[in-house]
């Protein structure tokens, strides 16, 4: 965690935001669970990794923003439109045809560097060549956020579902308001850490999430769900030694329990030992960002409130 400072207990104060949350009406909602009833007759494998599959997600830091709940949800919507669509979904391209963010990439990277030339000669080579590489980083950069969706949007704009802004949030408020309002890319609402005015357009979404649902509250859901329908999020609790830094190794704390949820997180593999969990605190943090929890004792509760998306 870049930020972390002397005052430790303070800074974590700061993430750990997530919240109980009225549990208002929303039609999205699957209350029968009907992707993960389908699935109980499919084979699931021992494991499982979507990253070996082509999904690399960003590893954002939320800094000190209680923002995990709307990270979590701008992930997992995020992870469909990849399951749906391969990689790196151009968001900019609203057709039918599957476009890739390769393929932008590509473009906006030659048109920067194109527009990066200058015709004055008295400058030298090294200044020619700093100017091409500044261009092509902001087009990196530029094309990057018009890949992904914004967690900064779901905290501007969902109290009216009981979400907090950066003082928390609930997956289900920020669910309700995915699927109410839908998504916009990153490039148009960009993530500042702080709260501030909603400037959602629903004529800028690009995707909303058609039905939600949580899933039981078991590991072998979690496992079955994560293999056949795609990434979850779930919220989990986190003792504070558990911040103190770069952990390695698979987490196995017996005092990290299942009674109360405090932070959201992104489910995206397991093995029969642990998960792969990937956290909002930068790639720093854990292994490169990511984390190993151990399976078959609800550690952390791990398995008391997850839940997966599916697209319109």
């Amino acid at each position: 965690m870049a930020e972390l400072g002397s005052d430790v207990t303070k800074y974590v104060l700061k993430l750990l935001k997530l919240i109980e949350t009225p549990h208002l009406h929303d039609p999205a909602e699957d209350r029968l669970k009907t992707a993960y009833r389908n699935s109980l007759h499919y084979k699931i494998p021992d494991r499982w990794d979507w990253r070996e599959k082509g999904y690399l997600p960003r590893r954002e830091e939320q800094w000190r923003c209680g923002a995990c709940y709307a990270f979590a949800v701008a992930h997992v919507v995020q992870a469909q439109l990849f399951k749906t669509h391969g990689y790196n979904y151009d968001l900019s391209l609203r057709h039918t045809h599957t476009h890739t963010c390769m393929h932008a990439r590509t473009h906006e990277s030659t048109h920067a560097r194109t527009h990066a030339r200058t015709p004055t000669h008295a400058r030298s080579h090294s200044a020619l060549t700093s100017t091409h590489k500044r261009a092509h980083t902001y087009a990196r950069t530029r094309v990057a956020r018009a890949c992904v969706l914004p967690p900064q949007q779901i905290v501007d704009c969902s109290m009216p579902d009981g979400n907090l802004g950066c003082g928390g949030g609930s997956l289900r408020a920020s669910l309700r308001y995915a699927a109410r309002e839908g998504l916009e890319r990153e490039l148009d609402y960009p993530y500042f850490g702080l709260q501030g005015l909603c400037l959602h357009s629903r004529f800028r979404s690009r995707a909303r999430p058609a039905r939600w649902a949580i899933l039981p509250r078991d590991e072998n859901s979690l496992q079955r769900a994560l293999a056949t329908i795609g990434l979850e999020v779930r919220e989990r609790w986190l003792a504070s030694d558990f911040f103190l830094g770069s952990r390695h190794g698979i987490y196995d704390d017996p005092l990290c329990t299942p009674l109360k949820m405090n932070h959201a997180m992104l489910l995206v593999g397991y093995t029969p030992q642990y998960w792969i969990i990937l956290n909002w605190w930068g790639p720093h943090w854990g292994e490169e960002g990511y984390m190993r929890l151990r399976r078959g004792v609800n550690r952390c509760g791990v398995a008391n409130m997850a839940a997966y998306v599916e697209l319109q």
